[in-house]
């Protein structure tokens, strides 16, 4: 039921409204000003009275009814209010536009709006009386509120969305599960072919999280032949689970629809006698009779096949009789606290007192270990500072209300500190939909569309909003795109959970065939998914937003009814235009359309005068706007997502209201003035040139520019110096562009500019010192650029410079000035003197640089002591430079230490003033001797400089390359002895170039060691020993390795895995090496270059006595081959291989054993200069949906190709032998990407017109090509006019 919660909430909004200046200053003009202001008190008693019991409200059912009353009276003096305003508004603008002088004027006597002020005269009067009532029932229902008992509440649990996507930072205090767990999957028991694993546990507590980790865990790769992810929820239909695995498994080609087919396809062909693995997610059925009915087609598979099955219900574990369940419990109080500590607490700020102390550790015991309730509470009190206000959380009345779990209390009680406005916005959110990520705008829109008193509040309020809800982690995930300001994030399910019970009867999900209840009369919010049924119209009379997402197009017929409608959202419907009645919803502020086929938008779109947003999103027939449009002078959003519009119209300067205007679109020539946008993004358009950007200089109030993408773009007009007000410009990816203006230097407001990937831009000019308020600047990848003005250094706000990958070869002295900066890349591509002064930027944290673009470090650096970050200290053997003692006192570094030039450490005792062994917080460390130095023996020089260098016990991460030295120092040797480490958490290890050394440091039995390199060892003969956790092993460049052992022999004789859980192999330059016994089982991804042919004798996949492959082979989903004449026999083998990568293949055609890959789905051939044919029997490899050539001298295709009928994406990269493109290409039906860079193809075949599936053509460095494909000129344009994304550059 919905609570005071949603009373008070809607109380306090409709009083706020009240309170409006507007509406006061027209209720004097309209007459009703004594009727409002007895509306207004009477929403204040009542305010008052929810206030007192709000906190103490209970399922109590005449107190309930009494609400229920109460808000239903609320909603209509909510809606009244708006058509009030409406009318207000429409004054308001009327007089702002010039078009009346006198708005008394207007509301006269002998005007027509008289009828409809007596109309809301009357109903102001209803509603008074009304509320009167109700208010007169108070004593009658609400005393003693505070003694009720409290009753069992009825749980509303909506269907969720999971997958098998795994956040691999989510998981706390479950490392025995997950062991657990573990253990069970990899036990191959032979008395019963599959086993059923339950976890069991609250929601909340992370049982899809646990069955995430196992399902995506590396070591099991291999192991199972077919692994499937299935959602259930509470309808547990074995048709729709029959159905969601046959999709998994048959990546929806299966075309069946009767489900007993389905499930007698899905027994025979998938799973009989398959080692698999199966998760089905948050079961709630209860009946053993259906459980038996899946079990039947579930118990086919092989021995060692598992069922992992979450649950909230001991019961149903029960009931499918697993065989083991993990029973999830909260979290442990070191735990909790150590989470709740994380979110309540600033680290940088003093530690709270003792009394503050005591009662978080109070708080977090009520949240019952619970991860997510941890989380939101301790962000919700982050801001509490006072002891009364962490009193008054610990000792509230919500905690012992039992109507809800203890997972929905510690949330409620984060909501119920939220605002009025907050409260109401975040109830909004049960009408999307769960486990879809979302655009944060998209919302925040709806949001205003809502709740009038916002908008006037500004979209400010909303980005507010919207931040506090990511605090609690009520809004999560949340992800801001590095060449976009597009930020996206999604909603937990516990949350959405909690949304929707506040929502109560306000919102309703409606799907497919439901009957339409009678409770959809209460409804504000409604959500139709693929709904095909029927619906009267006094269902929606009084509907607030409505999403529909599929389904029956008739729906629309319908939506004219909701006449107090605000949002409407529709995805996916097959409709060409809107339906005419769509200009007849006044109310209406908010549309989005996605997906549709929509060809025009049509002119009384102007009806819609309260419209504030308009989103048209992949509507790829659209190719141009009304003129009415400009009528819309609400309009403060107009979004056009991967379209094919032509032009903007001219209309929409009328526009005055347009804040935000974002276009996408490759045919897109020119941009329309208009002058009150402040944010522009018309990125990816690659027709737009310098003419129609000069537009700009109109636009005097624009904040932000994004014009990534926009291939064409050649020059930036001088005249965008006029746009004094922009903080944000976004050029990225603009490769034709030179310079920039030198009115720049007017943007005195710019914080950020973003240049990334403007390959051809020449220089920067001096005016850019004048940019005082330029916060970020970003440089990176322009290559043409050699040098920056000496006017840098005026950037005194300047806290980020990125130039990585840039051409600049000298760097001004005045980049010292630059007092503010945090980071600055210098991984230039040039070799660069860093400035001397360099010591003297005291608040410099990151500094990235080349090993090998630069001379020694500057004499000073050991100042910068606030340093996270130095990736690169090269140690010179010249005294002007500093030495390796100026790191003593750098003991911030934390995520990365980079140290090279070690040759010129002429004395230990520097290396040891170095003070490596104390840096605790240091992550990373790189040591890196010089090569040339080989030929000055000076061995024991070098041990004891590396036995001074020894790296702290916090280390993850440590990169020896190049040491000179015959034997290990004594922290090496001791790395791993008899158990027992000095670096614990060493999770990755290269060593790289040990040109003397015979043997390796005692690396075998790092606890967490995940990844190891050997590279370039040539006195190396043999590799052994323990690796339980390496999931990672490179082999390179190691002529005289012989053997490396795969399996271990223990203390009891019993041969145990080496490495039971590598699942990545590299073996590159060693001819001499043999895997002995066998290859390990759980490797999935191979590669094998410059090697001997024997890696691939069956030897190699089970060891020397057998004759037969065993099928841990068939466990290898990847397979690269380089650099070798082999004929790839044992490619017959492979039957999962998935991805096959062949580069400089030495033969001139292709191995035939490639013939019998049928499940590869992608093949990428390279470099192989004998190639200049391809096999006829290509064209049976019907499962490839991506095939990449490039480097290679084709000449022609082979006809088979047209077979290929899975094929997705075809690439032809430098294919300097093909000249032309069959007549048959037109029958790749399929083909969706078609990619050419660098291939002389004369002319496109007609066939073109054909791929209809095709979406993206992208054609670069193809002279003769682009020109017969230029947009509307070409002589090839008409055979690809059809395709929505065309790139030519």
């Amino acid at each position: 039921m919905a609570g005071p919660i949603i009373v008070s909430t809607l109380v306090k909004i409709v009083g706020e409204k009240l309170g409006s200046a507007l509406l006061k200053e027209f209720s004097s003009l309209w007459g009703v000003k004594n009727d409002l202001e007895a509306l207004e008190s009477a929403i204040s008693t009542i305010r008052d009275m929810l206030d007192d019991v709000e906190q103490y409200f209970q399922e109590n059912k005449p107190v309930y009814n009494w609400l229920m009353k109460l808000k239903e009276v609320v909603y209509d003096a909510d809606d009244l209010l708006d058509k009030i305003y409406l009318e207000a508004e429409k004054l308001e603008k009327a007089k702002s536009y010039g078009k009346t002088s006198k708005i008394g004027n207007i509301i006269s006597n002998a005007n027509p709006l008289k009828p409809l002020k007596f109309k809301l005269v009357n109903k102001i009067k209803s509603i008074n009386k009304r509320l009167d009532a109700i208010a007169a029932e108070k004593e009658k229902y609400l005393l003693g509120l505070d003694k009720l008992i409290v009753e069992s509440r009825k749980t509303i649990i909506q269907k969720r969305v999971t997958n098998s996507i795994i956040d691999k930072d989510s998981i706390l205090g479950r490392e025995d599960e997950r062991e657990n767990i573990m253990c069970q999957l990899k036990q191959i028991d032979g008395n019963e072919n599959v086993s059923i694993i339950s976890i069991v546990g609250l929601g909340g507590l992370g049982k899809t999280t646990l069955a995430q980790q196992a399902y995506n865990e590396d070591e099991l790769k291999g192991h199972f032949n077919l692994k499937i992810w299935v959602y259930v929820s509470q309808d547990f239909n074995i048709g729709n689970i029959v159905t969601a695995m046959m999709d998994s498994v048959s990546k929806g080609e299966c075309k069946l629809q009767n489900p007993s087919n389905l499930a007698e396809e899905l027994h025979n062909k998938y799973l009989n006698g398959k080692r698999f693995l199966i998760v089905l997610d948050d079961i709630w059925n209860e009946n053993p009779e259906e459980w038996k009915k899946l079990k039947v087609i579930l118990k086919c598979g092989a021995i060692g096949s598992k069922i992992i099955a979450t649950t909230r219900s001991m019961k149903v574990s029960q009931i499918m009789e697993s065989t083991s369940t993990i029973e999830l419990k909260g979290l442990s109080e070191e735990m909790s606290w150590t989470l709740f500590e994380q979110k309540a607490f600033n680290k940088c700020e003093r530690e709270p007192n003792s009394q503050i102390l005591k009662i978080a550790k109070e708080i977090v015991k009520k949240c019952g270990g619970v991860p997510l309730a941890l989380k939101a509470l301790g962000s919700t009190m982050r801001s509490k500072k006072s002891f009364k206000e962490w009193l008054d959380t610990r000792d509230s009345e919500i905690w012992e209300i039992d109507m809800v779990s203890p997972v929905m209390a510690s949330l409620r009680l984060s909501y119920s500190n939220f605002s009025s406005q907050l409260k109401e916005c975040f109830t909004y959110c049960s009408i999307l939909p769960k486990g879809r990520f979302f655009d944060k705008e998209w919302l925040i829109n709806q949001w205003i569309a809502q709740t009038r008193s916002m908008a006037c509040m500004e979209v400010h309020k909303g980005n507010e909003y919207f931040e506090q809800l990511v605090e609690v982690s009520f809004l999560q995930n949340v992800y801001e795109s590095t060449y976009s300001e597009n930020v996206t994030c999604n909603m937990h399910d516990l949350v959405h959970d909690l949304a929707q019970s506040i929502a109560g009867q306000r919102f309703l999900l409606i799907k497919d065939k439901d009957t339409v209840s009678n409770k959809v009369e209460s409804c504000k919010y409604m959500s139709l998914v693929n709904f095909e049924g029927t619906m009267k119209p006094a269902n929606i009379k009084k509907v607030r937003a409505v999403h529909i997402n599929g389904g029956d197009p008739k729906v629309m017929g319908i939506i004219s009814k909701a006449q107090i409608m605000r949002a409407l959202f529709f995805n996916r419907i097959k409709i060409d235009t809107l339906p005419s009645h769509i200009s007849k919803l006044i109310h209406l502020r908010y549309i989005c359309i996605s997906n549709c086929e929509l060809t025009l938008i049509p002119d009384d779109i102007d009806a819609l005068w309260n419209l504030q947003a308009l989103y048209l999103w992949w509507c790829h027939k659209i190719t141009y706007l009304p003129e009415s449009i400009g009528k819309l002078i609400s309009l403060r959003t107009l979004e056009l997502r991967f379209s094919n519009l032509k032009c903007l119209p001219e209309s929409i300067g009328q526009c005055r209201s347009l804040q935000n205007l974002i276009v996408n679109s490759q045919q897109i020539k020119r941009i329309c003035n208009s002058m009150f946008i402040q944010s522009l993004n018309i990125s990816d358009c690659s027709k737009l040139k310098r003419a129609s950007v000069d537009v700009l200089r109109q636009i005097n109030s624009i904040r932000n520019i994004n014009l990534c993408d926009c291939g064409n773009l050649e020059e930036v007009p001088v005249s965008i110096g006029n746009l004094v007000f922009l903080e944000c410009l976004n050029l990225t990816f603009c490769r034709k562009l030179k310079c920039l203006p030198e009115s720049i230097g007017n943007l005195q407001n710019l914080r950020v500019m973003n240049l990334q990937q403007c390959q051809n831009l020449e220089e920067v000019p001096a005016s850019i010192g004048n940019l005082v308020s330029l916060e970020i600047l970003d440089l990176s990848y322009c290559r043409k650029l050699k040098c920056l003005p000496e006017s840098i250094g005026n950037l005194l706000n300047l806290a980020d410079m990125n130039l990585k990958c840039s051409g600049i070869k000298t760097l001004p002295s005045s980049i010292c000035e630059l007092s503010n900066l945090v980071t600055l890349n210098l991984s230039v591509d040039a070799k660069i003197d860093l400035p001397i002064c360099l010591g003297n930027m005291k608040k410099l944290k990151y500094l990235h640089i080349n090993s090998w673009s630069r001379n020694g470090m500057p004499v000073g650096i050991g100042k910068l002591t606030d340093l996270r970050v130095l990736n690169s200290f090269h140690v010179s053997g010249e005294n002007k430079y500093a030495s390796i003692s100026e790191l003593e006192h750098l003991n911030f570094l934390s995520e990365g230490l980079g140290i090279s030039g070690l040759e010129n450490v002429n004395n230990p005792r520097e290396a040891r003033h170095a003070n490596l062994n104390e840096k605790k917080k240091l992550d990373h460390l790189k040591l890196i001797w010089d090569r040339a130095d080989f030929l000055n023996e000076r061995f024991g020089h070098w041990f004891s400089v590396l036995e001074a260098l020894q790296p702290p016990s916090s280390i993850k991460s440590l990169d020896l390359e190049w040491y000179p030295g015959a034997e290990y120092p004594n922290w090496m040797m001791l790395l791993s002895v008899n158990n027992t480490t000095a670096f614990p958490y060493l999770t990755s290890l290269t060593l790289s170039n040990f040109e003397k050394c015979s043997t390796l440091p005692s690396i075998a039995g790092l606890p967490q060691l995940k990844y190891l390199k050997l590279k370039r060892m040539p006195y190396l003969a043999n590799y052994s020993g323990h690796f339980p956790l390496l999931v990672e092993l490179h082999l390179s460049e190691m002529p005289n390795l012989e053997e490396v052992t795969t399996m271990k022999l223990d203390t009891e004789n019993v041969y145990n895995p080496a490495f039971p859980r590598l699942s990545e192999l590299v073996i590159s330059g060693c001819p001499k090496v043999r895997i002995k016994p066998h290859l390990p089982p759980s490797v999935v991804k191979l590669t094998l270059e410059k090697s001997n042919e024997e890696h691939l004798g069956v030897e190699f996949f089970n060891g020397e006595s057998s004759s037969e492959i065993c099928s841990s082979s068939l466990g290898i989903k990847e397979l690269t081959i380089g650099e070798m004449e082999t004929q790839l026999v044992l490619l017959k083998q492979l039957s999962s291989l998935k991805k096959l990568r062949i580069w400089r293949y030495q033969r001139n055609f292709l191995p035939e054993s490639m013939r019998h890959l049928r499940f590869l789905r992608q093949l990428d051939i390279g470099d192989c200069q004998g190639l200049h044919v391809l096999p006829e029997w290509l064209g049976e490899l019907k499962s490839v949906e991506d095939l990449s050539i490039w480097l290679t001298p084709l000449t022609c295709l082979p006809e088979s190709m047209k077979h290929m009928s899975s094929l997705r994406q075809l690439s032809f990269f430098n294919c300097d032998g093909l000249r032309v493109l069959p007549e048959w290409f037109g029958e790749l039906k399929f083909l969706n990407n078609l990619r050419i860079h660098k291939t002389p193809l004369t002319c496109l075949p007609k066939s073109m017109k054909q791929l209809t599936a095709l979406e993206y053509l992208g054609i670069t460095d193809c002279p003769e090509l682009e020109g017969r494909c230029e947009c509307e000129k070409g002589e090839d344009w008409h055979l690809i006019s059809h395709i929505p994304y065309v790139t030519i550059d």
